[in-house]
């Protein structure tokens, strides 16, 4: 098994509305979402770090108090499950993510939060590209740096649905 990418289109506006939200069906909902993946979660962690649930309900409440920058990317993702949907990623797992980061559109762990989310010290990393990004001119950057023609065409078959839909689309990386 190797590295792969794992594409979601999401709508970042509603998911922005989840990090600090008041409503407590929303809240539930998602703890209930992520309480499925902690263990697997806190498995990757060691002695004296937050648990998952913990940087869940962190996010919940609209805070990000610890430098564990990948917890909170793996809760992010799990509202992103939730919230989104994942993509056909076939031909990009096993993938290398080099091409990627020469794209000057994507914002790496900026999802607009209106809090200050560290970013992961290594796993996973997270490449989002906004509505407005989706554009003719990165279909053009995608055409020059992806030289892969199979992930070329699955990228772009990404970028067209989130059109369709006007969503948002988060890669996770790991």
């Amino acid at each position: 098994m190797g590295y792969g990418i794992m594409p979601y289109r999401v709508s970042l506006e509603r998911l922005r509305s989840r990090l600090g939200t008041q409503d407590e069906a929303r809240k539930s909902r998602l703890r209930g979402v992520c309480l499925k993946k902690a263990k697997d979660i806190d498995r990757l962690g060691s002695t004296g770090m937050p648990s998952f649930m913990e940087i869940v309900e962190e996010l919940l409440n609209g805070k990000a108090t610890h430098d564990t920058g990948y917890l909170y990317w793996y809760a992010i993702k799990c509202f992103i499950e939730d919230l989104g949907v994942m993509l056909d990623n076939n031909k990009w797992s096993p993938a290398s993510a080099d091409e990627l980061w020469e794209i000057g559109e994507f914002a790496l762990y900026d999802i607009g939060a209106p809090i200050k989310i560290p970013q992961a010290d290594d796993f996973p990393v997270v490449f989002v590209l906004s509505q407005e990004k989706l554009t003719q001119n990165l279909l053009n950057l995608l055409e020059e740096k992806i030289k892969n023609q199979a992930q070329r065409t699955q990228f772009q078959n990404w970028i067209k649905e989130a059109q369709t839909y006007e969503q948002d689309l988060v890669l996770f990386y790991h």
